[in-house]
């Protein structure tokens, strides 16, 4: 059973140092400011440094600070959903629970990296967006709201037409990839892109997919399935939100 980021920490406390123990303390004493501060902003805050923080984060099992922040988010936003579901009934629950995810998507992305995304649509020459099952939903919104702007794209989900669009892209093209949790054996197509200098961006929920080393841009957004189970919610809606984010700040661009 995998433990939660506060359980983690505290079975590390025999191994830690004085610096460590701060930063314990200053995580566990300020859990919301982790997952809404920038890393120097931490660092001013704690009076400690940038790399005391990541050293603590491997110390703890985690592969660099920000995992440690990205798990943290989750668990913020899966205790702030429980407490919400508690003695509620369900139209209350899951509007609530689905409040609290989608403003956790604003603590997950920056304005920047989402404007160098814009940029690179704007200036691809061809667009493929893929996704397998229901991210493909995903895909078809985001091309149906990309053409709305007049920009064209392609939606596919089909293995074979997903092997002939990576065949014959090249490094002024697009691909965007939507996928929860790897499902779709993307491996192959993004690894002969990133071969021919395709750029790639995946918006996913999931930190490890095989191939996200070979992507060109990693989005990572809040997954609403694994940490409500008392009802059915569907991970599409988070999907479509950023989509939403994205392409607002597309059209401003484009004006």
């Amino acid at each position: 059973m995998s433990i939660n980021p506060v359980e983690r920490i505290e079975s590390y406390r025999s191994e830690y140092t004085k610096t460590d123990q701060h930063i314990a303390e200053f995580i566990l004493s300020h859990p919301h400011a982790i997952v809404t501060n920038t890393l120097d902003e931490l660092a001013h805050m704690s009076e400690l440094s940038p790399s005391a923080f990541v050293r603590f984060s491997k110390k703890i099992g985690y592969e660099g600070y920000s995992a440690l922040k990205f798990d943290l988010s989750r668990y913020l936003v899966s205790r702030n959903a429980a407490s919400q579901n508690e003695n509620t009934d369900p139209i209350h629950a899951i509007t609530s629970a689905y409040s609290s995810y989608v403003q956790e998507i604003a603590n997950m992305i920056s304005m920047e990296e989402t404007e160098e995304i814009t940029q690179m649509i704007i200036h691809a020459d061809r667009i493929m967006i893929v996704g397998y099952n229901r991210s493909y939903h995903s895909a078809i919104q985001l091309k149906r709201r990309l053409s709305r702007l007049g920009i064209n794209s392609q939606a596919l989900f089909d293995p074979s037409d997903i092997e002939d669009a990576s065949s014959i892209c090249n490094e002024k093209d697009l691909f965007i990839i939507f996928s929860i949790s790897g499902q779709g054996n993307y491996d192959a197509a993004v690894k002969e892109m990133h071969h021919k200098g395709t750029p790639v961006i995946c918006i996913t929920m999931s930190r490890v997919l095989s191939f996200l080393h070979l992507c060109t841009k990693v989005v990572l957004l809040p997954r609403i399935d694994k940490e409500t189970s008392e009802y059915y919610l569907d991970n599409q809606v988070i999907f479509y939100v950023y989509i939403e984010v994205l392409l607002n700040i597309l059209a401003a661009s484009i004006r």
